[in-house]
């Protein structure tokens, strides 16, 4: 059997007992990329070079070393390309970063590298794995389906043999949804459980790092590698002893009697009720109203949400930290992005400048 199709639970065991070499297993996997890229195209870069070279001195370490080696040494991985590496270019699927090479590895990648494993290469993703550019990756079981989220190139990559591992990440559905569509096991990791520093983000609330494997063995033996325990169980609390708030803001709609009959059931609960403030009422407003004022916006009734929400992000700054009503709002915007938004500070915007 070609060593490509261990697992890396099965080829860490083989290497540990001298059974096989890292670098006849990178051999094999670059073996199989060769013969299958060109159908599932699941890499945007390859460093074989690289990979034999980290692979002969894994040997060398595992020979000469006495004691306990490193959990993840001989192992060759994939790295998905929003995620930076110093010595393979990281260019998001985008043309605008094409000869993008950052200075350092992304702190997933140092992990890995720091537990002995072996960047084979990057894998594929959707243009900042957003939107825009869709990943060229096929499914490996049946070409003429998609491998689904923007993880699609680290999940076919191990669903088809090239790789044991690979490192993705999760913004909505990104990770588990490639595993499950090619036929891998993936794992998305609590939320913060893992740094995303060097990650392109998507969303900084949502975006999370996690990994493939070809079974549960392998998920965990990444796992124990990055020190990831088992967190305790959260403290339940009683909900008498809590208090909700409800903000009633001007999009606030009357309960209707189903809700009413749940909530005359609840444990002692006390509501709290609290009023927004004028700014955040002006800014609300606002989000409503287009503020781009080009003809072709307006016809279109685009209400420009990114720029709105950055508004609101402002006013209610200023809100919070209590600014003099004599500043203006206007000036926490750099110019050179209020210009290029093509932003016009309307009546509404004025009015919302001076904070309750």
């Amino acid at each position: 059997m070609r060593l490509n199709y261990l697992s890396a639970t099965d080829a860490l065991a083989k290497l540990q007992a001298g059974q096989i070499t890292s670098e006849a297993l990178v051999r094999d996997c670059l073996r199989r990329i060769e013969e299958r890229e060109p159908d599932v195209r699941a890499w945007a870069a390859i460093d074989r070079d690289g990979a034999l070279s980290a692979a002969r001195n894994a040997d060398k370490v595992r020979r000469n070393a006495a004691g306990e080696m490193r959990l993840l040494l001989g192992i060759p991985v994939g790295v998905k390309d929003t995620i930076s590496t110093a010595d393979l270019p990281t260019v998001y699927n985008s043309p605008i970063y094409r000869d993008h090479r950052p200075g350092s590895d992304a702190a997933i990648v140092d992990l890995l590298r720091s537990a002995g494993a072996i960047v084979l290469g990057k894998t594929e993703t959707v243009e900042f794995a957003a939107h825009g550019r869709p990943a060229p990756t096929r499914n490996p079981c049946d070409p003429t389906r998609t491998p689904s989220g923007s993880s699609s190139g680290s999940a076919a990559a191990v669903a088809d043999f090239m790789v044991p591992l690979a490192i993705g990440s999760q913004t909505g559905g990104s990770l588990i949804r490639p595993g499950s569509y090619c036929g891998c096991v993936g794992f998305k990791p609590t939320y913060g459980t893992v740094s995303t520093e060097g990650v392109k983000p998507f969303s900084v609330s949502l975006d999370t790092v996690g990994w493939y494997g070809r079974s549960v063995e392998d998920i965990a033996l990444v796992a124990r590698a990055f020190e990831i325990v088992e967190g305790a169980l959260p403290r339940q609390r009683r909900l008498a002893a809590m208090r909700f708030g409800l903000c009633q803001t001007p999009y606030l709609i009357a309960p209707s009697p189903q809700c009413a009959v749940r909530s005359s059931r609840w444990d002692g609960g006390s509501p709290l009720q609290v009023q927004p403030s004028r700014t955040l009422n002006s800014a609300l407003s606002l989000r409503r109203s287009p503020i781009c004022r080009r003809p072709s916006c307006v016809e279109k009734g685009t209400s420009h949400f990114s720029t709105c929400f950055t508004l609101i992000q402002i006013m209610s700054r200023r809100a919070s930290i209590g600014e003099s009503s004599g500043s203006r709002t206007a000036n926490l915007w750099p110019r050179k992005t209020r210009q290029q938004r093509c932003v016009r500070p309307s009546t509404a915007w004025r009015n919302a400048t001076t904070p309750s």
